[in-house]
């Protein structure tokens, strides 16, 4: 597949779908906070994030968290990465739990078919919205999707992350 590099401009629709996803995670931020009588300062501390890392979120700074901080965020709120982005599953293999940690990239599991679909479904969405990507920006998209994905029971690739990844990660 052949990815076609353009500069182009931002659509409605993409301007739409980025700020319904924030939005969602904003709400849901701020939703679990509430229901645990945390604030944003102290999911900061409990997470392990920096100063202002939930805050910037909550206040619009942050347009682009990144994976770890999300995972930190849901680890914190008891609940699943999906369901900060209004992807709700009641599949506990989504889960974070308590004692989760992020492993380091090195300690991954290879899994040659999963990074390949990966590749695949990133391409595909580049090539579709006719997206200007670096070196750094497909790696970055490729290696967290496929990251994300290999966390579910059955690891195959979750599209609808790809696509926020592509949408929060390319010049437009």
């Amino acid at each position: 597949m052949e990815i076609v590099l353009t500069s182009r401009k931002i659509n409605e629709t993409d301007m739409i779908n980025t700020k319904y996803v924030l939005e969602n995670l904003k709400e849901q931020i701020k939703q679990r906070m509430s229901e645990r009588n945390l604030t944003a300062s102290s999911v900061e501390k409990k997470s392990g994030l920096k100063i202002s890392a939930v805050r910037n979120i909550l206040n619009n700074k942050s347009t682009n968290p990144g994976m770890e901080t999300l995972v930190a965020i849901a680890k914190t709120l008891e609940c699943s990465v999906d369901a900060l982005l209004g992807n709700e599953s009641s599949n506990p293999a989504y889960m974070v739990s308590r004692d989760a940690t992020i492993k380091p990239i090195e300690k991954h599991i290879w899994n040659f078919k999963l990074y390949n679909d990966t590749l695949q479904s990133v391409e595909k969405i580049i090539a579709r919205k006719h997206l200007t990507l670096t070196l750094e920006q497909m790696l970055h998209i490729i290696q967290e999707v496929y990251i994300y994905s290999l966390s579910a029971d059955e690891p195959k690739v979750d599209t609808r992350f790809a696509n926020w990844m592509v949408e929060n990660n390319s010049n437009k």
